[in-house]
């Protein structure tokens, strides 16, 4: 779904380093080319993802949102 919004032009899925007795943590970070493309993408796009993600994945997944910029 992420891809068909035009919103973000390249993705990254990791899994972070945690502790042995900690579960499997991942992140997905997007990037694009404007503020416009994330505002767009929140407006429009990211409830009904939310929504998808909480019936799939219910309390196994929860969502903060960080919004940075590169500066090298």
């Amino acid at each position: 779904m992420l891809k068909e919004t035009s919103c973000f032009q390249n993705q990254h899925f990791y899994e972070l380093e945690v502790t042995s007795d900690q579960a499997p943590t991942y992140t997905l970070q997007l990037f694009t080319q404007t503020p416009e493309n994330i505002a767009l993408f929140k407006d429009t796009f990211a409830n009904p993802l939310l929504d998808e993600l909480q019936k799939t994945w219910g309390d196994q997944c929860f969502h903060f949102v960080t919004t940075m910029q590169i500066v090298n």
